[in-house]
């Protein structure tokens, strides 16, 4: 396995402008649009709809619009991280729920590469701490997410547990993408988790300020999520204004077994023949992994509200799950449309197609996944005119290129 490409400290990400909308499952309607509270659906800050009717969209219209879109499947990623069995921290729950009577019995040892994925397991008085690495190729060569959990359960079979960790993101390219800071609270009943609530910091880097707060919640009833909700809060100095929404939105997500189950006992050795090393001498690799093998396939039904305000004037709060409320500014426009995703092994995004419309400005999106691992878009007026093109690879990284002859780089379903 190469090295791992550790994301080093610098300057300051330009200011980015992302909003995002989530899912979760079940049959429920969507949420009620939001009041002058700012609870309730949600989806991008745009302008005010002035010019649609004429067709002439501002620039400051179209990034916004384009930016929600590409944070919508940002958004979902992460959800599905939440809910899905071969999801990161929904995996990670569920072990350390199962494993709290056997630290004692763990043996210590370093990870093993399998079929792109290495898993690890360091206990403490208390605690649980997972390593958990996801990458681009089967060989374990090329990074794509790493992501740190520290998991304190409930000692009982029903109760409150809480989780902190990081996670870091690189391109098909091997170039750092995004640094983020986690803290999660999570309920259980008869060993089963009933919600979800993760509240993020995202930065380009390690020590880095960071460019936005989010958050998701999901609850869930026999194991299985019935529905997720998600918020966001941007500060963009660069227009001097700060951007938001607070979602919720209906869901079916289905899972299925990978056709390369881990076989019993150790995980299979890389394709190299030696283990990947561990992060920690402490660490125990678990057998019982299948589930990180497990593909899995979700449906978005996006109606929502965004908002802008003054710089620093948005806050971003947890209401009743899984709702989110942003106070202190404006609702500026109205986003409807539907996303469908598929995850490989571990949550790897591996398609999905993502079709958005604002009404008020006149705009819509399409994204879809082609060859090679990358996803491709196009952007149009309400006359059906094009207003540009979008390519991406599978972190979301790539760039917007309008049809004015302008541009504009995306890191992270991020607009730069």
């Amino acid at each position: 396995m190469k090295s791992r490409r550790l994301l080093c400290c610098g300057a300051a990400m330009a200011a980015a402008i992302a909003l995002a909308a989530c899912g979760g499952g079940g049959n429920s309607a969507p949420s009620a649009p939001a009041t002058n509270s700012g609870v309730g659906a949600g989806g991008a800050a745009g302008g005010s709809g002035t010019g649609s009717a004429s067709g002439s969209i501002t620039p400051t219209q179209r990034t916004r619009f384009i930016g929600s879109g590409l944070s919508l499947i940002g958004g979902s990623v992460n959800i599905n991280s939440l809910t899905s069995p071969g999801g990161s921290v929904f995996f990670g729950l569920q072990q350390a729920l199962s494993i709290r009577g056997l630290v004692g019995l763990l043996a210590a040892g370093s990870p093993m590469c399998y079929n792109g994925v290495e898993d690890t397991w360091s206990p403490s008085s208390g605690a649980f701490n997972t390593t958990l690495e996801i990458f681009y190729d089967s060989a374990c060569a090329d990074p794509y997410e790493l992501q740190t959990l520290s998991i304190t359960p409930p000692s009982g079979s029903s109760g409150t547990g809480t989780a902190n960790g990081t996670e870091e993101v690189w391109n098909s390219s091997g170039s750092p993408v995004s640094y983020k800071t986690d803290s999660y609270t999570f309920t259980i009943a008869n060993n089963q988790v009933t919600q979800v609530t993760q509240q993020r910091s995202a930065a380009p880097a390690p020590g880095v300020s960071p460019s936005a707060q989010y958050g998701y919640s999901c609850v869930f009833t026999n194991g299985q999520p019935v529905d997720c909700g998600m918020g966001n809060v941007t500060n963009v100095a660069s227009v001097s204004e700060s951007v938001g929404f607070a979602e919720t939105s209906t869901s079916s997500s289905v899972s299925s077994a990978s056709p390369t189950p881990f076989p019993s006992g150790s995980p299979s050795p890389s394709p190299s023949g030696s283990p990947s090393p561990s992060p920690s001498a402490t660490a125990v690799p678990l057998s019982n992994a299948n589930a990180l093998q497990q593909a899995n396939a979700m449906q978005l039904t996006i109606a929502g509200m965004g908002y802008t305000g003054t710089l620093g004037g948005l806050t971003l709060a947890p209401g009743t799950a899984p709702a989110w409320s942003i106070t202190g500014g404006t609702q500026a426009v109205t986003l409807n449309g539907t996303v469908s995703e598929g995850f490989s092994r571990s949550g790897l995004l591996s398609n999905t197609n993502l079709t958005l419309t604002d009404s008020s400005d006149g705009l819509s999106v399409t994204l879809t996944a082609s060859h090679g691992g990358r996803l491709t878009g196009s952007i149009k007026n309400s006359s059906g005119q094009s207003q540009g093109t979008i390519s991406l690879d599978l972190s979301g990284s790539g760039q917007v290129s309008y049809s004015d002859g302008t541009t504009a780089q995306v890191k992270d379903w991020v607009i730069l």
